[in-house]
């Protein structure tokens, strides 16, 4: 019975498209039992948001061909191209653009191959002069505050001021004030993209502060980073899953 619903589940996903790993067909058949399996029947996330936190996990470890092939299965599930883009823009704050670019443009191929426009119908740019209140303002409902080690002297920001300063107005003045993902899903999508990236430690522990604080539980956190599982392996899991543990 659970290998028929695999099969169900992979036929709905994908649709009409062929299916990869004609070399190589017996790994690919334990992979599909892993993930589509195993993992994605564990836990409540429904399909959009599982499809979501999966292609953050491919952004944090540059897995470029599989969010192809993912990104495609986020749009067969039913998950809104705006939703897409908005979780690769929202990672240009922790990945930066030179790592966020293939991402950007493979999603853009894949949208027009279905027929979506481009630009999509977006929200406008934020006004410059307003980004800095909105940008404190989201700081505030994360609970993502400014820490000790950003004093300087006084009239003399320090380093560390002006790049707390820069997260404000950018990463979340900008990005995290868009529509097209609500506040608890981009958190959601950041601590997985954090735990895929690993070696982060600091930026991951602040935004299971965050996440806690959005109203994301840790048994919606374990639920989010084990549906990453078969895309970023064993090793960084268990780490986030220590980390929730610890919480």
């Amino acid at each position: 019975m659970a290998h028929r619903n695999t099969r169900k589940r992979l036929e709905r996903m994908f649709q009409d498209e062929k299916p990869l790993g004609e070399s190589d067909p017996g790994f690919v058949e334990m992979f599909n039992r892993f993930a589509y399996g195993d993992v994605a029947h564990r836990g409540a996330l429904h399909d959009g948001q599982r499809s979501l936190v999966v292609l953050s996990s491919l952004l944090g470890c540059d897995a470029l061909d599989e969010f192809e092939v993912m990104a495609q299965v986020a749009l067969n599930v039913g998950v809104e191209p705006r939703a897409v883009k908005e979780t690769i823009y929202q990672s240009l704050a922790f990945l930066g653009m030179g790592r966020v670019f293939p991402f950007l443009r493979v999603a853009n191929d894949l949208f027009e191959s279905k027929g979506v426009a481009l630009p999509l119908d977006e929200a406008p740019v934020p006004e410059l002069s307003t980004t800095h209140h909105s940008g404190v303002e989201i700081r505030e409902r994360l609970k993502l505050q400014v820490g000790d080690d950003a004093a300087s002297e006084p009239g003399r920001p320090s380093p560390m001021e002006v790049l707390e300063g820069l997260a404000t107005d950018y990463a979340f003045g900008d990005y995290f004030t868009r529509p097209g993902l609500d506040l608890p899903t981009r958190e959601m999508a950041a601590f997985c993209l954090l735990t895929a990236m690993g070696d982060c430690d600091e930026d991951l522990r602040r935004h299971l502060a965050a996440n806690i604080a959005v109203g994301n539980d840790r048994d919606v956190l374990a639920d989010a980073v084990l549906q990453c599982l078969p895309y970023i392996g064993f090793p960084r899991v268990r780490k986030a899953l220590r980390l929730l543990e610890e919480r």
